[in-house]
């Protein structure tokens, strides 16, 4: 059992007075003894700096330059963060109640390069939904990000060790950087606990199809054999978006690539045991309809 010296907390902001105040009073509520909290702001003309100062929230390091967006910002904290864990908080975020002493629990349980708590989804109307997580694991490179990153703490050797966030990317750096992780062996705890209500004011939320273009470029680096065409059939049948028809003829144009097949397998038995009921297991020969389904035979 191993005691969690502390978290970092990266805030990145711009232009965020209007809704900073609701994530400024989740910190004032939930931050404990030996957390950090960094905000980097990019040179915001409105009222965020002003209102992070007279918050009463212990700000570690505040930062307010121009910037090269979001990412830029996390990079930039992720340089100045010196506890054992690290994780990342959107301006109209929140953090949920018992977030960090869910994260301490779950540190305890042993070694990990990253663990990844569930979030809420905020809508527009004021609700939530909870957010339904994918497995971490080869899957998730043709699922997306599998987790909400906002709700992910990784370590800093972790950070040291997969790199910064990938600035060609504007909205989906995360989902590449989690994918990266995945492919250098990095581990995950995936825990149950609520860690963050995410906002859906961020650009992140309101660019559908820049996320998607992103998103498919991503599977593309992660397989790059497929074509803009192919990656989004794969995502889309994965998702549920779609009837999934072209996945066979897909797989089998590539079915010399066992590592392709692997994450098809991996994500279409992932999205099995998401359909089946609470408390109830995926039965085995529903996994063998769905390999035999989707996957070439080899012979």
């Amino acid at each position: 059992m191993t005691a969690l010296s502390g978290v970092t907390l990266i805030v990145p902001t711009f232009n965020a007075g209007a809704t900073v105040g609701t994530l400024l009073a989740s910190l004032r509520r939930e931050a404990r003894s030996g957390t950090e909290i960094i905000v980097v702001d990019g040179a915001s003309r409105d009222e965020t700096r002003r209102r992070i100062e007279e918050s009463g929230v212990a700000v570690a390091h505040l930062v307010s330059e121009p910037d090269r967006g979001i990412y830029d910002a996390i990079n930039k904290g992720v340089r100045l963060a010196s506890r054992e864990l690290i994780g990342v908080l959107g301006a109209d975020d929140e953090l949920c109640e018992g977030a960090l002493q869910a994260v301490s629990s779950a540190w305890r349980q042993g070694p990990t390069d990253l663990l990844a708590g569930r979030a809420y989804l905020a809508r527009a109307d004021g609700s939530a939904a909870l957010r339904a997580d994918e497995d971490y694991g080869p899957g998730a490179l043709l699922s997306g990000i599998p987790f909400c990153h906002n709700a992910m703490f990784a370590t800093a050797e972790t950070y040291r060790k997969v790199g910064a966030y990938d600035l060609r990317y504007r909205l989906c750096a995360d989902a590449q950087w989690v994918h990266r992780a995945i492919r250098q062996g990095c581990s995950c705890r995936q825990i149950e606990a609520p860690i963050v209500r995410f906002g859906h004011a961020g650009a992140s939320s309101t660019n559908a199809e820049e996320i998607m273009r992103e998103t498919y470029q991503i599977i593309r680096e992660n397989f790059p054999a497929l074509s803009p065409e192919d990656a989004a059939c794969l995502f889309q049948a994965i998702r549920g978006w779609s009837d999934a028809s072209g996945v066979g003829a897909v797989l089998q144009r590539h079915r010399a690539d066992p590592e392709l097949l692997l994450s098809a397998a991996a994500a279409f038995c992932s999205r099995a045991r998401r359909l089946t009921p609470p408390g109830a297991a995926a039965p085995a020969p529903l996994l063998r309809r769905l390999r035999a389904r989707w996957l070439p035979r080899l012979a």
